[in-house]
């Protein structure tokens, strides 16, 4: 199975993400929650429940870092059983983080994250997104969440 961005270009931030067979005896499959099943036959994926886990944590500004490092330590601390109240509500806080905002709702906050060394590449998705707002659009719910984060 390869990972490659649907659009031609290889922007993943305007297209879905598309996990492709090698073989090509399947159709390409979108990653969104209801293919996760299919693509944890290739891929490492989310091993929890994504519907029970909270909103605890409110991270301004969803980027690369982010969703490399913190993003990846709580997906694996929910993978292995911790609690399940730390998942992270997303909010970009900038007119440009409107691209980050399409990309996330359209595969359900989920992602893939490739992580590189000198002889391999490891390729697995990350879920402890659970949801990602715009601030600009909807500035009092974005502060109403700061003050009462959900559980």
């Amino acid at each position: 199975m390869q990972l490659r961005p649907s659009h031609p270009t290889g922007d993943v931030m305007k297209n879905q993400t598309v996990l492709s067979s090698e073989t090509k005896s399947r159709d390409p499959l979108i990653l969104c929650e209801s293919s996760l099943k299919d693509i944890a036959a290739k891929l490492q994926t989310p091993q929890y429940s994504r519907q029970s886990v909270g909103e605890a944590v409110i991270h301004l500004g969803v980027g690369g870092f982010h969703r490399a490092h913190q993003a990846l330590y709580l997906d694996e601390l929910l993978d292995k059983g911790h609690d399940s109240r730390w998942g992270i509500c997303g909010v970009g806080i900038m007119p440009q983080d409107e691209p980050m905002n399409l990309a996330l709702a359209s595969q359900d906050c989920l992602y893939t994250l490739v992580e590189r060394s000198g002889t391999t590449d490891h390729v697995r998705v990350v879920g402890a997104i659970k949801r990602h707002l715009l601030a600009p659009k909807i500035q009092k719910l974005s502060f109403l969440l700061l003050q009462t984060p959900k559980r």
